[in-house]
């Protein structure tokens, strides 16, 4: 399990959302050929109106566990040098949090790879997830050459990855 950080404590600089399809896939319905759940479903994407067929931990404070894998490949402009952090963030019913995946130093001109799997509880299914950066100064600029999450599944932690859990 990871340590997550209140956000107010961090000054991040954020470079994605993670799509809600990441982190609330018990809500794809199985038969996408049935029109009704399937309009339901594009619904619920879009926040427009209740969705029958949530279940009960999506609109309470139940204690949900996710496991994402996250890699991103950055770099600093020429002739800079700084120590980031990799951030996944997100926000449920207590607030919201950061949760640290890497952390490097990066120098100007030279991609670095940030990556880890992270392992965190929320109350109920998150509001939004992101993925962030902390530790750039303001107006510090910084190139994501290639981005990637995806929710941990049960064979990554059979093959011993650190923090991942289903």
């Amino acid at each position: 399990m990871n340590e997550k950080i209140p956000v107010r404590c961090l000054r991040l600089h954020k470079l994605a959302d993670v799509p809600m399809t990441e982190y609330r896939l018990d809500q794809v319905p199985e038969a996408l050929q049935d029109e009704g759940l399937r309009h339901a479903f594009i619904r619920m994407l879009r926040g427009s109106g209740p969705d029958k067929t949530q279940t009960p931990a999506t609109n309470s404070r139940t204690p949900l566990t996710l496991s994402f894998n996250v890699a991103a490949w950055l770099r600093l402009s020429p002739g800079e040098k700084r120590k980031v952090s990799l951030l996944l963030n997100y926000r449920d019913a207590s607030g919201a949090f950061g949760i640290l995946v890497d952390e490097a130093t990066l120098e100007g001109g030279i991609a670095t790879m940030l990556t880890g799997c992270v392992t965190f509880t929320t109350r109920g299914y998150p509001e939004y997830l992101q993925v962030s950066c902390a530790g750039l100064q303001s107006g510090q600029r910084l190139v994501v050459d290639e981005l990637f999450v995806q929710r941990a599944t049960k064979s990554d932690s059979s093959l011993g990855i650190k923090g991942a859990k289903s």
